[in-house]
C-alpha cells in the first residue's frame, strides 16, 4: 500500500489479468507505472497473458495496458564496443529483440519490468463481483495515491 497525503486509490491485481480503480484523479494524461518488484502476484507471468480491466457502472471494461521488458545491459554491448573501454558500465534499459538492446533474458514479467496504464482509464472501486469473463485468479487490492495532490 502506498499512502501519500492520505489520498488512496485502489487497484486490483489478478494473476492473469489486471483491473484498476483510481478515484478523485485530476491528472488525466498521467501514466501509472508499476515495476514488477511492486507486483509480486504477476512475477513469472507471460506478458501475453496480462490484460487490464476496470470496474465501471457495475461491470468490467477492458482497458489498455502495456508491459515494458527491461534488463541490465553492458554499455559496450549496446554500442558495439565504441564506448571508452576504461569503464565497465551497465544500465537498466528497455529491451526489444528487434532493436540494438536485444531481448530481455527473462521473457516473463520480472522484477525490473514495468506495467503501465493511463490514470484516465481507471474505474470505480471493485465491489467483489465475479472476475471478468475468460480470466482466472482472485483479486489482491493495492492502494495507490497521487504523489502531487
Amino acid at each position: 500500500m502506498i499512502n501519500t497525503k492520505n489520498k488512496l486509490f485502489p487497484i486490483f491485481l489478478l494473476p492473469l489479468f489486471f483491473c484498476a480503480s483510481l478515484h478523485g484523479q485530476v491528472r488525466q494524461e498521467t501514466p501509472v507505472v508499476l515495476t514488477g518488484d511492486r507486483l509480486p502476484d504477476l512475477l513469472g507471468v507471460s506478458p501475453l497473458k496480462v490484460a487490464a480491466f476496470k470496474w465501471a457502472n457495475d461491470h468490467w471494461q477492458q482497458i489498455p495496458v502495456q508491459i515494458d521488458e527491461r534488463a541490465v545491459k553492458n554499455v559496450h554491448l549496446l554500442y558495439d564496443g565504441l564506448v571508452n573501454d576504461f569503464y565497465d558500465v551497465e544500465f537498466l534499459v528497455y529491451t526489444d529483440p528487434q532493436m540494438y538492446t536485444g531481448p530481455d533474458e527473462d521473457p516473463t514479467f520480472d522484477a525490473d519490468d514495468e506495467l503501465v496504464f493511463m490514470a484516465r482509464d481507471a474505474g470505480q472501486k471493485f465491489n467483489g463481483a465475479s472476475s471478468p469473463p475468460g480470466t482466472s485468479g482472485s483479486p489482491t487490492e493495492l492502494l495507490l495515491s497521487d504523489p502531487i495532490t
